[in-house]
C-alpha cells in the first residue's frame, strides 16, 4: 500500500483479530512510514450489533449442517468468535493511515 499511494493518500483498513496481532500490525504500518491518524476500536459496537442481529440471522441458517460454523462466522453470543471479542483477546479495529508527503 504504501508504495502504490500518492503522497498524502489514506490507506483505510478495518479488521478483527487477536490484540497483540492488531498491535503488532499497527506498529509494523508505523515502521514502514504510514502514520496512524485514527486507531478506534470498535470491538463494543460491533458486540452491540451481534447481540442485536446475530441470533436472528443465524435462524436463517438452522436447518444446515453448519450452524455452529455459521455462529462463529456471524459473532453469535456465546460463539468462540464473539467470546475472544468480548474476553479482550481479540480486538475490532478501524484504522485511517496516510502515507506521509515527501
Amino acid at each position: 500500500m504504501l508504495r502504490v499511494l500518492a503522497p498524502g493518500g489514506y490507506f483505510l483498513y478495518t479488521d478483527c483479530m487477536p490484540t497483540e496481532k492488531m498491535l503488532g500490525c499497527l506498529s509494523y504500518l508505523r515502521n514502514i512510514g504510514f502514520e496512524i491518524e485514527r486507531d478506534t476500536d470498535i470491538t463494543e459496537n460491533v458486540l452491540r450489533s451481534c447481540d442485536e442481529i446475530s441470533m436472528a440471522r443465524i435462524d436463517a441458517y438452522r436447518a444446515s449442517e453448519q450452524t455452529a460454523e455459521m455462529a462463529n462466522f456471524l459473532g453469535a453470543p456465546g460463539s468462540e468468535y464473539y467470546e475472544c471479542m468480548r474476553s479482550g483477546a481479540w480486538t475490532y479495529r478501524v484504522v485511517k493511515a496516510k502515507k506521509p508527503v515527501v
